[in-house]
């Protein structure tokens, strides 16, 4: 396969997995809204998402060295 060619599906992978990843907390921040309310829900599901950030940068930057 050529490089442009797998860059190009590496990006489309990473954009759908994105998008997937927002669905999901979009999802998770609604059910939370029903019972903390919206502000509890949006601190939460954004601390929740800020950690796993986090989480993957610091498995990154391991895997990296």
């Amino acid at each position: 396969m050529r490089l442009g060619v797998a860059l190009w599906l590496s990006l489309v992978a990473a954009c759908l997995l994105l998008a997937g990843l927002l669905l999901l907390a979009w999802g998770f921040e609604r059910w939370l809204t029903a019972y903390l309310g919206p502000v509890a829900a949006l601190l939460l599901t954004g601390s929740v998402l800020l950690l796993s950030a986090g989480g993957v940068g610091w498995l990154a930057s391991r895997r990296i060295r």
